[in-house]
This record gives C-alpha cells, structure tokens and sequence, in this order.
C-alpha cells in the first residue's frame, strides 16, 4: 500500500479500481491525474490483485512521490464491485467519481463537473455524456450521431447546460451509461450503500436508479469522458442475459412506487426491444431463453413503437 497523498481535504476523489490491466491502468491514471484542477483533487488506486506489486503507481508517474496518488492492494481479490466500495470506502474528498481502468477523462472534466454541482441550483449528483472508443476488431459503434438522434438530445437539454435524471428516465433502460463520469457527494453514495454484488452486473444502474429517487441527479451536456469498448466481460452472452434480467427488475420495481403502476404493461414491448439492441451491438441473444428467464411472452420488435412511447412519457 503506498499512501503518499496528503492530509488535506480533497474536494474530488478519483478512485480506479484495476485488475491486472497495467497498459490500460496508466492511460486511465494519466487522464485522471491530467485534470486541470489538479490542486483540488486526490486519485485512489484500488489494485484488486493481492500479487500486485504496486508498480504499476511507479511506472505510472513521473514522481512516485505525487502527492495525489494514493495507490493501495487488496489483501485479497474482494471482486468487481467490492473494489469499487473499497474506493468508495478510502475516498477523503467531499466529492466522488470512479473511473474503470480502461476507460478515461477528459482534462476538463473535473472542472466543468464541480463549476455545475457546486452553482445555484445544482443537483446533487452530476453525470456527463460519453463517447465510445470501439477497439472491436469488427467495431459497432461509429460515434457519431444521425440527425434525428442529434436533434432528440437537442430537445432533451433545451440548451440548458444539465438536465435532471429520474426515474421516468431510467424505467427505459440506463440511458445514461455507467458510472464513468459520475460525480456525487462521498457521504451520499455511503448512505445508499455504494455498489450492491446483488446487482451484477447492473450495480451502476441500481446507483443511478437510488440517486434519482433519493437526491436529485442531472446529466450535463458535454462529452467529458471516454468508454472502452472491447472484447470483455460485458461481451459475454450470460453477461448481457444478466443486463435484461435486472433491467426487467428495475422496471418493476420503479412501476407502482415511482411511476404509474400500468407502466409495467410496457415492460414486454421494451425487452423485445433491448434483446435486438444486445444481439445487434454485442453478441446474438436467444429471445426464447429470454421469455423463459422472465416469464414473459415478448411481443415483436417494434423500434418506432417503443420510441415513440418514449416521447410521449417523456422517458428521452
């Protein structure tokens, strides 16, 4: 464990939970060191690999000695989500955002983050948009916008820097990606209790979900961040079995306590409809596994449908 950081109070935490992705590690660890408000801001390291060496914060750094990097290892592999607790757990900042290893921030990041959570009338958690960095050998992901999808997050900010995210967002999926550019109070993300394990592997959408219920979340308009897509965990077929399987739970639970109760009625037509984004996108899903895995009967996939019954509950 190296904790060189020091002793006052950090208005930002960064934490990086890392396993064994050292090339990776240094990219994301340069992005979040590069912030150009760097004098606020401490970067934890969680290295989830109990052989590491810790090497990687070296190797990392011009200065081993930096102090904002904290680098710790787990004593044990404590797993996906209990590292990313862990950095929730060791975070001394008031404010709180993670960063997967593989993924990065853009330099402006932090500032622009804070300058809207700590301004009149902010929400009290902050995710900006993302662009997709496709390293696929047969990439899906252009990265660009057509024109009606560039018109629709037109309408969705009303040229207004942040929008709010509610549940009547997130019953439609977790449109606003993970967690790789989120930022929340530290205290607020203990109370909900951080990342449950229960809710592999949409812990970052449940966290959304209990932000959104319990304080006020907003989603800026910038792309202050960049996500990795490769050949991982997230590409394997159970994995993407896993996704519908809590989304359908997110919706029920959010129909009846937060939205109408007859909104559960467009829970089939929507899963029809996320099937074929995971088999066009990932990797072919097998639809009848599916309705079997959920007991439902999913109608035909019907795109306008579902988007147009997006628009007229204002979930966009």
């Amino acid at each position: 464990m190296s904790d060189a950081g020091s002793h006052a109070t950090p208005l930002l935490s960064i934490a990086i939970p890392t396993f064994r992705r050292q090339k990776l590690l240094k990219e994301a660890l340069a992005s979040a060191l590069g912030q150009d408000l760097e004098q606020q801001i401490e970067v934890v390291v969680i290295d989830n690999d109990p052989a590491s060496t810790g090497a990687a914060a070296d190797d990392i750094t011009l200065n081993p000695d930096n102090r904002r990097l904290r680098y710790f290892v787990n004593a044990e592999n404590i797993g996906m989500f209990g590292n990313w607790n862990r950095g929730i757990e060791l975070a001394r900042g008031e404010w709180f955002a993670i960063l997967n290893d593989d993924d990065l921030l853009d330099p402006d990041f932090a500032r622009r983050m804070l300058a809207v959570l700590t301004g009149r009338g902010a929400p009290d958690a902050l995710i900006c948009r993302k662009r997709m960095l496709d390293e696929r050998a047969e990439g899906s992901f252009t990265g660009k916008e057509d024109a009606l999808t560039a018109l629709l997050r037109q309408a969705m900010f009303r040229g207004r820097r942040w929008r709010p995210i509610t549940a009547r967002h997130l019953f439609w999926g977790n449109v606003i990606g993970n967690s790789v550019g989120l930022v929340c109070r530290t205290a607020d993300l203990r109370t909900i209790g951080g990342f449950d394990p229960d809710d592999y592997p949409s812990a970052d959408y449940y966290v959304h979900a209990r932000l959104a219920t319990s304080y006020r979340l907003g989603q800026v308009s910038k792309v202050l961040a960049s996500i990795r897509v490769a050949e991982n965990e997230s590409m394997k077929q159970e994995t993407l079995y896993g996704f519908l399987r809590t989304g359908y739970r997110m919706q029920q639970a959010l129909a009846g306590e937060y939205l109408p109760a007859w909104w559960r009625h467009i829970s089939p037509p929507l899963i029809a409809r996320h099937v074929n984004e995971c088999s066009d996108a990932w990797v072919p899903v097998d639809r009848r596994a599916v309705e079997r895995e959920l007991g439902l009967r999913l109608p035909p996939d019907r795109p306008r449908l579902v988007k147009l019954m997006r628009l007229a509950l204002g979930g966009l």
